[in-house]
């Protein structure tokens, strides 16, 4: 938040939060901060005591129950604190249904932007769902007094269970892909366009059939061809974050020699002079840069950026792939090393999508002002909720003439102010529950005014298609392991 606002990224308006505690604060960022603080120091006290009884400490002065009551009673109490204030929770409750629920709603940028954080939250979401399970365990076990059977499932049904390990954790680690996956096709057939939503569902289908073979079948991930998939799903995603998501990379076609020979057919000096070309000629008709509009630093800053996203995006995907229950008995060296490094791959995931999302609100921003000065000048401008980067056709001769000297100084973006390029505000109360029942998506669909055109219901109907293909393909990967064990 405050890299947003001091490099002028209006952040509330793109994510639409003035409706929230944090948009009616007059310092969002200590309204953010104090009571996350807060909640960090009761954890990490509660953490030492329960770690310090379990140990030995203060034995004989506490049993066994009153040490499990203590992590029990910190997850009761966060749980209520999710809940209340409610009149703080509900915009906020409200804008993680509107994603849980996909594709039952609208996704607009915010929604999509939430459905994003909630793939690199897998490694937080699983131990999320163990916590909640824990406090029901031992809430049994106060209700029938059996202690014993809630020390002993704590442990084992977690790692050995059947069910944890072959429903529970792959749906916990899919779901997050799939959301985002059926919110892209949603997006299709709202705008009635394949391109840029049909590739962006493409992206999260390649590493949802990479993960689900890898964790289904934990002795693919030392076949080559798996390993293939592995490193191209990842690419994939590197590639849409370069240029999709931040629009870092403008690519630029020139005109070549068959393009220039064709437009000189008019013209016999032209048609000789093509004819004198070079064959180089036809592999330079693309040219790749970083784009000149910049709000968040030089040219360096963004290049860095770029190879921090493709480290971590490897290490990302590698986080979302489970232990293999078989590495305890005979481990590995990757088994044993995720083990001690998968928390800190974690933790660099939140870093890498705290960055991801620096820079994404700053292209959001960006082709809202392009898409305002396009409106002024009366020209159509496609969705600004997925951009696709710059492309123009220029002459090679031309573009030769062009000084591409310019400094970094030049090149970076001012502060913006994007009031106007904003739509304005909503009138409906995002408090209204009312409307958060999901309804069927044919429904939802084809009672809108999305579904106005020839060219969205065929998107509707490919994307019942896609949806349907990556449900075969996720099967295909999980019917051994369930075959295996019946």
């Amino acid at each position: 938040m405050h890299v947003w606002t001091s490099h002028g990224i209006d952040y509330m308006r793109l994510l639409d939060l003035q409706g929230t505690d944090v948009g009616r604060s007059k310092s969002p960022v200590a309204a953010v901060l104090q009571p996350l603080a807060n909640e960090a120091l009761l954890f990490l006290v509660t953490f030492i005591i329960f770690n310090k009884v379990m140990r030995g400490a203060w034995q004989g002065y506490i049993n066994i129950a009153t040490v499990h009551a203590i992590p029990v009673i910190l997850g009761l109490y966060f749980l209520w604190r999710m809940v209340f204030p409610w009149e703080q929770r509900a915009p906020w409750l409200y804008m993680l249904w509107k994603v849980l629920a996909a594709p039952s709603y609208a996704v607009d940028f915010n929604a999509g932007y939430v459905g994003d954080l909630l793939t690199s939250l897998v490694r937080v979401s699983v131990p999320f769902v163990f916590s909640i399970i824990y406090v029901c365990i031992s809430i049994g076990a106060w209700l029938t007094n059996r202690m014993d059977w809630a020390i002993s499932t704590s442990d084992t049904w977690w790692s050995e269970d059947f069910f944890c390990t072959s429903i529970l954790v792959p749906v916990l680690t899919l779901l997050p892909l799939w959301i985002r996956l059926v919110q892209c096709l949603r997006r299709s057939v709202e705008t009635g366009q394949r391109w840029p939503h049909m590739g962006n569902a493409l992206k999260y289908t390649s590493a949802m059939a990479v993960i689900a073979h890898g964790t289904f079948q934990p002795e693919l991930r030392h076949n080559p061809i798996w390993i293939g998939c592995f490193v191209g799903a990842t690419l994939f995603q590197f590639a849409w974050d370069v240029f999709q998501d931040w629009g870092m990379l403008e690519v630029t076609w020139h005109q070549g020699k068959f393009q220039r020979a064709a437009e000189a057919k008019k013209g016999s000096s032209a048609v000789a002079h093509a004819r004198n070309e070079s064959v180089f000629n036809l592999f330079t008709d693309v040219t790749v840069r970083l784009r000149n509009k910049r709000m968040l630093g030089p040219a360096w800053v963004y290049l860095a950026v770029m190879l921090f996203n493709l480290a971590f995006r490897f290490a990302w995907t590698l986080t979302l792939l489970p232990a293999d229950p078989k590495s305890l008995q005979d481990p590995s060296l990757y088994s044993t090393l995720m083990r001690h490094i998968g928390p800190v791959v974690a933790a660099a995931e939140i870093v890498r999508r705290m960055v991801w999302g620096f820079y994404r609100l700053e292209w959001e921003q960006i082709t809202l002002i392009q898409k305002l000065a396009a409106a002024e000048e009366g020209n159509p401008v496609e969705s600004p909720s997925r951009p696709r980067p710059a492309a123009k056709l220029i002459d090679v001769e031309t573009a030769d003439d062009e000084d591409d000297d310019d400094s970094d100084e030049d090149n970076e973006l001012s502060p913006l102010n994007i009031d106007a390029a904003i739509d304005g505000t909503d009138d409906v109360d995002p408090c209204d529950w009312t409307r958060c029942l999901p309804r069927d998506l044919l429904d939802t669909l084809s009672s809108s005014a999305c579904v106005s055109s020839w060219e969205a219901k065929l998107r509707l109907i490919e994307s019942i298609a896609f949806a349907g293909m990556v449900l075969v393909v996720l099967i295909v990967a999980a019917y051994p392991a369930f075959s295996s064990s019946s």
